[in-house]
């Protein structure tokens, strides 16, 4: 009839020693792989120079012209700020259209310039084309040979650098400013 509640003795608040111990256990392997992964972790926050980005971009477009037996283009695509190796050529006057707005300021502009051909019918003749003017991508063929050219890095601050392109190789070419 009557029931009897028994109050058991109130539990103390907090946590036990083998609830930290565990805590502080899985925060010391998280931290520890955290510091092991730095290493690759850390590259993806550096940044690329726009050399280094066009000489993959190079390699790329080469591999691809070769392994589809079709000619590869390459073009600076400054939205993105990257390199893009595409099957199909643009028209010349095809450029970005975020490049045309009065609101994009690009950090980088990179041109492709042409190197004209010293007589008639030598490679890197481009019928008529002004050498001065930039064309809108180079061309890798899947012989291996590309469109000779000097790609011309200028930066928002004014600074700028050239590349010459080899056209057999895709290398840089030596500069007699190098060796001044």
């Amino acid at each position: 009839m009557f029931q009897r509640h028994v109050q058991s003795p109130p539990r103390p608040s907090g946590f036990t020693l083998v609830e930290i111990v565990i805590v502080i256990g899985l925060m010391s392997l998280v931290a520890g792989l955290a510091i092991a992964n730095f290493d690759t972790i850390l590259p993806a926050f550096q940044s690329t120079p726009p050399e280094v980005k066009f000489r993959r971009a190079v390699r790329e477009a080469r591999i691809a012209a070769a392994t589809t037996s079709r000619p590869a283009y390459l073009r600076y695509d400054a939205l993105a700020e990257e390199f893009r190796v595409i099957e199909k050529a643009a028209a010349a006057q095809e450029e970005p259209e975020s490049a045309d707005t009065p609101y994009f300021t690009p950090e980088l502009t990179v041109e492709f310039l042409p190197i004209a051909a010293e007589k008639e019918g030598a490679i890197g003749g481009f019928g008529g084309l002004d050498a001065t003017e930039p064309v809108p991508q180079l061309v890798f063929h899947p012989s291996g040979a590309s469109t000779p050219a000097r790609v011309r890095f200028r930066w928002r601050t004014g600074e700028e650098s050239v590349l010459t392109l080899d056209p057999f190789s895709s290398g840089p070419l030596a500069s007699k400013e190098l060796f001044k």
